[in-house]
C-alpha cells in the first residue's frame, strides 16, 4: 500500500510539474502572441502612415511640378501667357493652319504713352494698367483665341480661323473696351488707350514670324496715324 501511495504522490507531483510548465508554456505562447498582435498592429500603422506620408508627398511634388509649369509659361504679373508660351502656341497654330488650309490673324496691342503713366503715377500705377488691360483681353478673347505679353507693354493675340475682317472687329471691341477703362491708384485715377495692329496668315508665309512682323508693322502704323485706332496690315 505505502509502494503504491509514493508512486501516486510521485505521478501527482509529476503531473503537477507537467500542468505548472504547460501553464508557463501557453502564458509565453499566449503573451508572444499578443506580442506579435501587437507589433503586426504597430507595423500596419508605420506602413499606413508611411504612405499616406509618400502619398502626401506625392501630390505636393505633382503640385509644385506644376506651379513650375504653370510660372514657366505664364506672364507673373497679368497671368497671360509669357512671350516663350505665346510663340509655342503660335508655332503650333500656324501648323495647323497650313494642314487645313485656314487662315488665322494675329493682333499686336501696345498701350498708348505707358511711359507717361509710370513716370506721372507711378510704377505700381503702371502695373495695375498692365493688370486692366490683360483682363481686357481676356474678356473679349474667344475661348480658342491666345492672348499673351509679349514683353512690356506689349501684347499679342492669336485668332485661329479668322480673317482680317473678323479679326479688326475683335480688335476694335478690345479698343473700345480699354479705353472704356478707368485705373485707380491710391487716390489718383486715369483712364488708358491703345493701339492696335492685324495682320492675316499667307500662303507665303514661312513661319509665325512673317505674320508677327506685318502685325507690328500695322501697329507702328496705328501710333503714327495719331493712336488709339486699330490699323490693318
Amino acid at each position: 500500500y505505502s509502494s503504491s501511495w509514493d508512486i501516486a504522490k510521485k505521478i501527482l507531483l509529476v503531473s503537477g510539474i507537467l500542468i505548472i510548465i504547460s501553464a508557463v508554456v501557453c502564458w509565453r505562447l499566449a503573451a508572444t502572441w499578443v506580442g506579435l498582435r501587437r507589433a503586426k498592429k504597430e507595423v500596419e500603422h508605420v506602413n499606413t502612415t508611411l504612405e499616406h506620408s509618400v502619398h502626401e508627398r506625392t501630390l505636393e511634388l505633382q503640385d509644385a511640378i506644376k506651379r513650375a509649369e504653370t510660372l514657366a509659361r505664364t506672364d507673373e504679373l497679368t497671368n497671360l501667357n509669357n512671350r516663350r508660351s505665346f510663340f509655342h502656341y503660335g508655332r503650333f497654330i500656324y501648323d495647323q493652319s497650313r494642314r487645313s488650309n485656314k487662315p488665322f490673324s494675329i493682333v499686336m496691342l501696345d498701350i498708348d504713352y505707358f511711359k507717361k503713366i509710370n513716370d506721372t503715377y507711378g510704377h505700381p500705377a503702371g502695373d495695375k494698367a498692365l493688370q486692366a488691360v490683360s483682363s481686357t483681353i481676356e474678356k473679349v478673347a474667344r475661348v480658342s483665341d491666345v492672348p499673351g505679353r509679349i514683353g512690356g507693354e506689349e501684347f499679342g493675340l492669336i485668332l485661329p480661323e479668322t480673317t482680317t475682317q473678323q479679326a479688326q472687329l475683335l480688335a476694335e471691341r478690345l479698343r473700345q473696351s480699354i479705353s472704356d477703362l478707368i485705373v485707380s491708384r491710391d487716390q489718383s485715377s486715369f483712364k488708358l488707350t491703345a493701339s492696335l495692329g492685324v495682320a492675316q496668315s499667307t500662303e507665303s508665309d514661312r513661319s509665325i514670324d512673317d505674320i508677327m512682323v506685318r502685325a507690328d508693322r500695322a501697329l507702328y502704323d496705328a501710333k503714327e496715324q495719331g493712336r488709339n485706332r486699330v490699323s490693318p496690315g
